[in-house]
């Protein structure tokens, strides 16, 4: 989700080799920090942000985001190629191919912010804003001379504002001379401006009678899917009347805005966006289409709801059960009910799931329910059941 924008946030982490490549200062494995000093460096993982790359070089930063390793991804997924490790994120487009990089914009295309030290996948050029709207991640890490505070970037921030903007999000960069952008293998990079035959229409002449096409005002019609668990997920909405940079609106069962989620495709009928809602409450959400003219759609309902599990289903006396959850509140707990004992406090991770052993040692043989209630939200879990035999 996104809740926070600007190019102050941005920040991404190197993988630590052990070596330092040829051609690279031994500075230039770590970075995001500016003035701050530099991150700590780790080895490549798989898995960030719930998003998977087999093969990634880059690691995952604390907040469960990097935005060299999503910068990976997308162009492994959409070139079919596995990019090599290129450093840091400012250095990215002197260590491509030169045949590669260019200093006019695409969509499809890797960005590369020198002066900020990032990179990211841009999804589509704004020629009337001279921007272009990417999708990326941000680094965040514990800032260990304060207490409760994070890095990101040049900015220091509160830890609910480390993971808001963590992403994967969408955001808008000005067009600039500093900014590089790397072309898929075998494209030619553009070299002259694109937008400079882009023609603005020029708007209509309002009339004092004239009012608002209904057609002009965004529709929601649906939402698949409309009851999800509270995680990482894919969210299409059908309706009509989306421009061409209409994005969604996520509010919390209070009315409160929480942000938007990363855009992955758009027509004038469907947008569908890649909601980051891991460790958000269950409850009852609404969502809205809104457009870049600034008229938003009506609200449709998006219902979050948590889960748990029991395995083995079924064991003798003294067997260890593996209880665990998904979809609760992040970084809070729950308050977990098993039938003839008492209720029992267990906190949950940032990403909402918790596990916990039972030890069925002295319990009697027979049925036992077991269920958590959220204690953020108040909202319980379903029941499920396992068996001592």
């Amino acid at each position: 989700m996104i809740a926070v924008a600007g190019e102050g946030f941005v920040s991404c982490r190197t993988t630590d080799t052990g070596t330092t490549p040829a051609g690279v200062s031994s500075l230039d494995r770590g970075e995001g920090y500016g003035a701050g000093g530099l991150p700590e460096v780790d080895a490549a993982t798989a898995t960030c942000g719930g998003e998977t790359a087999p093969g990634n070089p880059y690691p995952c930063c604390n907040n469960d985001a990097n935005c060299t390793w999503y910068a990976w991804k997308l162009a492994t997924d959409n070139w079919g190629e596995s990019l090599p490790n290129w450093g840091n994120a400012g250095n990215w487009a002197r260590r491509a191919p030169q045949q590669r990089v260019g200093t006019q914009p695409a969509a499809g295309t890797l960005i590369v912010l020198e002066d900020l030290g990032h990179v990211a996948w841009v999804s589509r050029v704004n020629c009337s804003a001279r921007t272009v709207s990417v999708v990326e991640m941000n680094c965040c890490d514990r800032d260990t001379s304060q207490p409760g505070m994070w890095k990101c970037g040049h900015a220091v921030v509160d830890e609910v504002t480390a993971r808001r903007i963590a992403g994967p999000r969408t955001n808008d960069y000005r067009l600039s001379s500093r900014r590089r952008y790397i072309y898929p293998q075998g494209a030619t990079p553009l070299t002259s401006d694109p937008c400079a035959s882009v023609t603005p229409t020029p708007a209509p002449t309002p009339t004092p009678a004239s009012t608002p096409s209904p057609s002009s005002e965004p529709r929601i019609l649906s939402l698949t899917p409309s009851s999800v668990l509270g995680s990482s997920f894919t969210l299409t909405i059908n309706g009509d009347g989306f421009d061409g940079g209409a994005h969604d609106n996520v509010y919390k069962p209070d009315g409160s805005l929480i942000g938007h989620g990363a855009v992955t495709s758009r027509t004038s009928t469907r947008v569908v966006t890649y909601e980051r809602m891991a460790g958000a409450s269950p409850g009852t959400y609404s969502v809205e289409i809104a457009n870049a003219s600034g008229a938003t759609s009506n609200r449709i309902v998006l219902r979050l709801y948590d889960e748990v599990a029991v395995s083995p289903a079924a064991g003798p006396a003294g067997t260890l059960f593996r209880y665990s959850g998904r979809g609760f509140t992040g970084n809070y707990g729950v308050t977990s009910h098993l039938t003839a004992h008492s209720d029992l406090q267990i906190p949950t991770a940032a990403d909402g799931t918790f596990v916990h052993t039972i030890n069925s040692v002295g319990f009697p043989v027979g049925t036992f329910e077991v269920w958590a209630t959220d204690n953020a939200s108040g909202i319980s879990s379903a029941r499920v059941s396992f068996r001592v035999e």
